[in-house]
């Protein structure tokens, strides 16, 4: 059973962010807890060479995948594997980490390597047929199209994302997001030339059953 839109305030939305529910395990998206090989090995997402060719993840619903694209504007080197199945995409000033999450997610970490002071990295989401988003402040829930006879199901979501600097101190962060999937992270804080910056963020596919 799938968690319905109308259940969401108990089960994962609180005015301070997101609330852990039984669907998504003991993933924290502040604290990444790789999956053990053997999961890593049988997960639904793809973590391809390429980055251009887009990180899918699953969703509620069986064989669907969503598809996010990471910043395109400067070319990133192939993945380098890690030991918990994670990939990292490298250029010269950033490096992506994708590491799979044991509730099936993914946690992405941005590190911003250059001191400037300012920051904009602009993701995309291809979400799969039949399915929306729907933002609560800087969460982002993925929902199946409701019908008459068929509500809305919650299928995935993403967690707030968080940013801090070298010394650990937290940095505001701007979060926009356009009706075509186009997301962009920007912040400008002298807090930032403090390297390396790490932004970090959860994706989980939400269903309930066992």
């Amino acid at each position: 059973m799938k968690l319905r839109v109308g259940s969401l305030a108990v089960a994962l939305v609180t005015m301070s962010g997101i609330a852990i529910s039984p669907a998504i395990g003991s993933a924290d998206p502040e604290t990444p807890s790789p999956a053990p090989a053997s999961e890593t090995d049988s997960r639904t997402a793809i973590l391809p060479v390429f980055a251009a060719e887009g990180i899918r993840v699953r969703t509620g619903n069986p064989g669907e995948l969503l598809t996010i694209q990471l910043p395109g504007d400067v070319p990133l080197a192939p993945a380098q594997w890690g030991p918990d199945g994670e990939a990292t995409y490298r250029s010269a000033d950033t490096d992506y980490t994708i590491t799979p999450l044991i509730d099936g997610g993914e946690y992405f970490t941005i590190v911003k390597k250059s001191p400037a002071d300012s920051f904009e990295y602009n993701l995309r989401l291809g979400l799969p047929a039949g399915t929306h988003w729907v933002r609560h402040g800087t969460t982002l829930l993925i929902e199946s199209d409701g019908a008459p006879d068929k509500p809305s199901m919650l299928v995935g979501m993403f967690a707030s994302p968080k940013v801090t600097n070298g010394k650990g101190a937290d940095v505001p962060l701007t979060v926009e997001i356009d009706a075509d999937g186009a997301v962009t992270f920007s912040a400008r804080n002298p807090e930032l030339a403090t390297t390396p910056v790490e932004i970090g963020f959860s994706y989980h596919p939400v269903d309930a059953t066992p």
